[in-house]
């Protein structure tokens, strides 16, 4: 897995490292050409992104990590279908570019909500586990939250 993702940096590097035939063509045809390789490295990112997160969950299952990733991939897909219809802009004309614009910002929005709904969960958890510890006192300030906050948020 690891080869493949080198090899696709390695050619992407190469691809925008001499861009010979960008300049063979049009202006817009060269940038277009560019884009679409950009696009294609963000979704063999995310490919490999989602793979990972697969194979974390597996891993993490029963933990309080475990539990949410369902909304990391979520969140990788959203991030995935916003450079897709960067692509409906490219190969498809008709759409309005502004319509397109605003799907991809709609998508992104998306993708940082859902990751911020998971790492509030993530974080919840842990500041129940360490209230839960024997000690919690003394670590609580470590975890980033002083004690009078936590009691708040039990509340909330």
């Amino acid at each position: 897995m690891r080869r493949i993702v080198r090899m696709l940096a390695l050619a992407a590097a190469l691809v925008l490292a001499f861009p010979a035939a960008a300049f063979a063509m049009s202006p817009t045809q060269g940038a277009s050409a560019a884009r679409v390789a950009v696009d294609a490295i963000a979704l063999a990112v995310a490919i490999a992104l989602l793979l990972d997160v697969l194979a974390l969950r597996r891993v993490a299952e029963g933990s309080m990590f475990g539990e949410n990733l369902v909304l990391v991939l979520v969140a990788v897909i959203c991030l995935s279908a916003s450079v897709l219809a960067g692509w409906v802009q490219l190969f498809m004309p008709t759409f309005d570019a502004e319509q397109v614009a605003f799907t991809r910002d709609l998508l992104i929005l998306a993708s940082m909500i859902v990751m911020g709904v998971y790492f509030f969960g993530v974080r919840r958890a842990m500041m129940r586990f360490v209230r839960a510890y024997p000690g919690a006192d003394d670590m609580a300030p470590a975890a980033g939250t002083a004690p009078e906050e936590t009691v708040s948020s039990e509340d909330g």
